[in-house]
């Protein structure tokens, strides 16, 4: 039985026309055409793969140069070459026996991670969600003052609030006031006035003198809460007072000294009034 033929692989066989080179014949050895020699010719290098102009052969300019040497000897393998190399660099800037110490402890036994695997899948999604966990933690923000309004933190519950639970903080009031007035007796009014008007007020024993509603003059009471337009007090009989602080007139006591406060100038909020700079103006008692 005849060997069967393999399958025709070429375009010729699969009924394609190919133009084929004319085939010279006779031509004398003279005049044919010589084979490149260097080694981009892929017949005459042992590795086919081995081409391009990183398999040339160098430049005479560097062979002919003395100071490059040519005969470098092979490595030889039997001695080892770790110890000797860390022991030279080592020894530049330490003593020798810290140097043997250092090798030992630190390189001698020790691996060389050359490459770096990738990390399981399971770390990996761990870091993932710890990075995600500190984004979301530098993105978060305190409350707005829009939000602080909505969820009730700074409501002041009028049933719970009793005048005997704030006369601590009437006390700790009294003591930073003394303080921040002890030398007014010596000053003129144009430098008590700053204080004043930067003066913290939560704590402090206000009464009305004058107010445009005749319902709020007499009131007397501590203060829980103070806006930018109102005062909250709780009177000695547990009442929760809302007085706002536009065309009233508030006094206070202060190292037995009478205090007035005119709530026309007070119309800003607590933080900030601390940081602002006022301009002396007249005050128009109406």
């Amino acid at each position: 039985m005849p060997p069967k033929r393999k399958a025709p692989t070429t375009k010729a066989a699969a009924g394609k026309s190919v133009d084929k080179k004319p085939r010279v014949d006779n031509v004398p050895k003279s005049q044919a055409q010589p084979k490149p020699t260097n080694a981009s010719n892929v017949q005459n290098t042992p590795n086919p793969d081995a081409t391009g102009p990183l398999y040339e052969a160098l430049p005479s300019s560097l062979t002919s140069d003395p100071a490059i040497p040519t005969n470098i000897p092979p490595l030889d393998r039997s001695t080892t070459f770790t110890k000797p190399f860390v022991m030279n660099s080592l020894l530049h800037h330490q003593p020798s026996n810290i140097a043997a110490n250092n090798y030992d402890h630190k390189v001698k036994n020790r691996v060389l991670l050359v490459d770096n695997p990738p990390a399981p899948d399971a770390l990996q999604h761990t870091r993932r969600e710890q990075r995600a966990q500190q984004s979301r933690k530098r993105k978060s923000k305190t409350m707005s003052a829009k939000e602080r309004k909505q969820s009730g933190a700074w409501d002041v519950l009028k049933k719970e609030c009793k005048f005997q639970q704030f006369v601590p903080l009437h006390a700790l009031w009294k003591g930073y006031i003394s303080e921040l007035f002890a030398d007014c007796g010596s000053m003129p009014p144009q430098m008590v006035l700053p204080r004043m008007l930067k003066a913290d007020y939560h704590g402090a024993q206000l009464s009305v003198a004058k107010a445009k509603c005749p319902t709020f003059v007499g009131l007397s009471g501590i203060v829980v809460k103070e806006t930018e337009n109102m005062f909250i007090i709780v009177t000695p009989k547990d009442a929760v007072k809302t007085i706002p602080k536009k065309s009233t007139v508030f006094t206070f006591v202060a190292n037995n000294k009478i205090f007035t406060l005119y709530g026309n100038q007070f119309c800003f909020r607590a933080g900030e009034r601390a940081a602002r700079k006022f301009k002396d103006k007249p005050t128009v008692d109406l």
